[in-house]
């Protein structure tokens, strides 16, 4: 039985979610690009662990956006080893508190796909939103790292809650838009 999640408030769609059996540990797995492939990104463009400091963020804490039922899953599978706070109680931003406390292999989609977060039309991948100016300092993305994360989305939005809740409740951080081209075959990005 599929439900309008379009009409849900944000806590409803979270539930729906989970009660949908979202599988976070196989989705985890189609997001294993790195920047820079066997090395510490922050180590290697920094020289420390920079990636949620203040220092690289913008006028605001910055905060991790998470997929419906994402954020219930990570708290269940790590429980007091969740490196995230809530910023304001009951306003669903998390803010990260530094690598330091990051247990990388249930870090959330936002940041297996950073700097990219999905912009979705009509139930489709239309562009990526680069979120790096003016916090990061990783001036050139790797076209392999752009396309498995691209790769990543996709077959993510073949499940229609997410695509759903990217659509119409879904975060719209400030950046550059990386547009999606369709062809027969593969799509590629254009800046």
């Amino acid at each position: 039985m599929s439900m309008d999640t379009k009409k849900m408030h944000p806590t409803e769609v979270s539930l729906y979610a989970k009660s949908m059996h979202i599988n976070f540990e196989q989705i985890y797995k189609w997001f294993t690009g790195r920047i820079y492939p066997d090395q510490d990104c922050g180590k290697t463009v920094c020289g420390i662990h920079a990636c949620c400091y203040p220092c690289h963020s913008h006028d605001k804490p910055t905060y991790l956006y998470y997929l419906p039922g994402e954020l219930e899953f990570l708290k269940m599978k790590l429980k007091e080893r969740f490196p995230a706070r809530e910023i304001e109680p009951g306003s669903g931003k998390y803010h990260c508190f530094g690598n330091a406390q990051c247990v990388y292999e249930y870090r959330p989609i936002d940041c297996r796909s950073y700097p990219y977060w999905p912009v979705v039309e009509c139930g489709k991948l239309v562009a990526f939103i680069d979120d790096r100016k003016p916090r990061c300092p990783i001036e050139k993305v790797p076209p392999p790292f752009f396309e498995k994360v691209k790769e990543g989305w996709l077959k993510l939005l073949k499940i229609p809650l997410v695509t759903t809740w990217l659509e119409f409740e879904g975060p719209q951080p400030c950046g550059e838009l990386v547009f999606i081209k369709d062809s027969d075959s593969q799509s590629t990005a254009e800046t």
